[in-house]
């Protein structure tokens, strides 16, 4: 007979807070801490977790990458509200306080894939808080893994939802390392004064490795 798996391993939490980011109508930044004396588990940067609550009766879940750097105790989120209900609208309709049950942080889109002294992140969107993550943990004393240079290709459709923007230029004035921030709109015309590219993140990325047009997945490694 062959026994059953276990149980995956479930962390509880509450809602610390869940606000729009600036200027952003789209994508919210939410905080959610422990909600008993232990801690949240360990995570590595780039990694993921599974979200489980009830509103209103119905119970929900949703997958979220962390946003967060690993040396936080509280967990930050991306949350983009989409046009349709679902997990993600029932999520932001929580209140401060309310409990979320998590999982243990999965995945392996993490930094111990490459020991490379040169890293190139390419996102936008939601799908910019688990290169965030990676960023603020280079920032961190203690970090295992420390590259020379980290270059940032952030897409969104126009200026107004760069989210992060002036975190991101602050970091390349104050880094301790070689950061390059590269913002690109993909819905503005000629952006005249400023250091960004009026194409999509993916097709400027590639070009400028001069390989011309590409279609890429929202967030790699390359």
């Amino acid at each position: 007979m062959t026994s059953a798996a276990p149980a995956p391993e479930v962390f509880q939490a509450t809602l610390e807070s869940c606000r729009p980011l600036p200027n952003q109508s789209r994508l919210f930044l939410c905080v959610i801490g422990s909600a008993t004396n232990k801690k949240l588990p360990r995570f590595d940067a780039g990694q993921h977790v599974q979200i489980s609550f009830s509103l209103e009766g119905e119970e929900y879940s949703q997958t979220l990458s962390i946003a967060s750097g690993p040396e936080k105790s509280n967990w930050e989120f991306i949350v983009a509200k989409p046009e349709t209900k679902g997990p993600a609208t029932a999520f932001l309709a929580l209140s401060k306080g309310d409990t979320i049950r998590v999982s243990k942080p999965a995945g392996t889109f993490t930094l111990d894939r490459i020991q490379h002294p040169h890293v190139a992140l390419v996102g936008g969107g939601a799908g910019l808080a688990p290169l965030r993550s990676m960023i603020l943990s280079f920032t961190a004393k203690g970090c295992g893994f420390s590259p020379k240079s980290v270059v940032l290709w952030h897409g969104a459709r126009c200026i107004e939802e760069l989210a992060f923007q002036r975190e991101f230029e602050n970091l390349q004035s104050h880094s301790l390392f070689d950061f390059y921030y590269q913002p690109c709109v993909s819905k503005q015309g000629l952006v005249s004064g400023r250091k960004i590219i009026a194409n999509r993140v993916d097709e400027a990325f590639a070009k400028s490795l001069g390989l011309g047009d590409h279609s890429a997945p929202e967030s790699s490694f390359w």
